[in-house]
C-alpha cells in the first residue's frame, strides 16, 4: 500500500510581549509522503455490504510546526527585515488495528460486458485501534537550537525546538470517506477519506529565548496532533488468495 497524508494540527501560541519582532504563520495544514506501509486486511463481503479487520505497520502520527520572524516597525530607520524559517516535529511510529465497514453507493458496468463491473464506489466507515512506538522515548526530548541572531535594536533572539510525546501507548481514531475499487475485483482499490484521532499524541514547540535568559520563553508557539489527517491509499490486492475473505 503507497499512501500520502495531508495531517491536521491544532496550534497554540502565547501572547507576544514585543509585537516588534515577531510575524508569525503556524500552518494548520501539512503534506507528507508516509512510506509503505506493511500489514493486511481480511475482508468479507454480504451483498453490497463490505466488513474488513486488519494490520498496519509502519504509519506515522507526526506534528509539526514553522515559524517565520522579522522586525516590523513603523520607523523606517528600524525597519530592517531580519527573517528566518524554522521548522520542528515530533513523529511516533504507530501500530494500527484498523475495523471497516465499507457499503456500496454505486457501479458502473462495463459496455462490452454489462454483467462485469468496472468501477465500485463504497462508502468507507471504520475506526481504528492504534498503539504508539513510545517505550524508551522521552517524553520530552532534547531541545534543538536553531541559532542566535543579534537585531538592529541590539537584543539576542534565539529560537529552541522541543518535541515530545503524551505519554500515551494507545489510542483510537475514525475514518470517514469513499473506497474505489477497480474492476470490481480488490486488485486495485483507491481510498480516500478523513481520519480523526480522539487523544493528542505528539507535540512540537518553538519556543524563542530573549537576550540569553535560559529561564524564560520570550514567546512560545505549539503544535499537537491527534493524528488527525487526510489519506490517499493506493492499494493492491496480494498474491495469497486462498482465504475467503480477499487481502490487500
Amino acid at each position: 500500500m503507497l499512501a500520502v497524508k495531508s495531517q491536521i494540527s491544532s496550534t497554540k501560541q502565547q501572547a507576544n510581549y514585543d509585537h516588534v519582532y515577531f510575524q508569525v504563520h503556524t500552518p494548520r495544514f501539512f503534506t507528507s509522503l508516509s512510506p509503505v506501509l506493511l500489514g493486511f486486511n481480511l475482508e468479507y463481503s454480504q451483498r453490497k455490504s463490505l466488513y474488513s479487520i486488519g494490520q498496519v505497520h509502519g504509519d506515522e502520527a507526526i506534528s509539526t510546526i514553522w515559524i517565520d520572524y522579522n522586525i516590523v516597525s513603523n520607523d523606517p530607520y528600524l525597519n530592517y527585515q531580519f527573517s528566518a524559517y524554522n521548522q520542528n516535529s515530533a513523529g511516533y511510529n504507530v501500530f494500527k488495528i484498523p475495523l471497516s465497514y465499507k457499503k456500496e453507493l454505486f457501479s458502473i458496468n462495463s459496455k462490452r460486458h454489462p454483467e462485469n463491473k468496472t468501477l465500485s464506489v463504497r462508502l468507507n466507515t471504520g475506526m481504528n485501534l492504534e498503539f504508539l512506538r513510545i517505550k524508551g522515548i522521552p517524553i520530552i526530548q532534547n531541545p534543538i537550537s536553531f541559532g542566535q541572531a543579534v537585531t538592529l535594536l541590539g537584543d539576542t533572539i534565539e529560537p529552541v525546538g522541543y518535541s515530545g510525546h503524551y505519554n500515551r501507548s494507545f489510542s483510537m481514531s475514525f475514518n470517514l470517506g469513499f473506497d474505489f475499487d477497480i474492476k470490481n475485483k480488490r486488485r486495485f482499490n483507491l481510498q480516500l477519506y478523513y481520519e480523526q484521532g480522539t487523544r493528542k499524541i505528539a507535540q512540537a514547540v518553538i519556543g524563542i529565548y530573549h537576550n540569553d535568559d535560559p529561564n524564560f520563553f520570550w514567546t512560545s508557539f505549539r503544535a499537537t496532533s491527534r493524528a488527525s489527517s487526510f489519506h490517499f491509499n493506493w492499494a493492491f490486492r496480494s498474491i495469497c488468495t486462498r482465504l475467503r475473505g480477499r487481502n490487500e
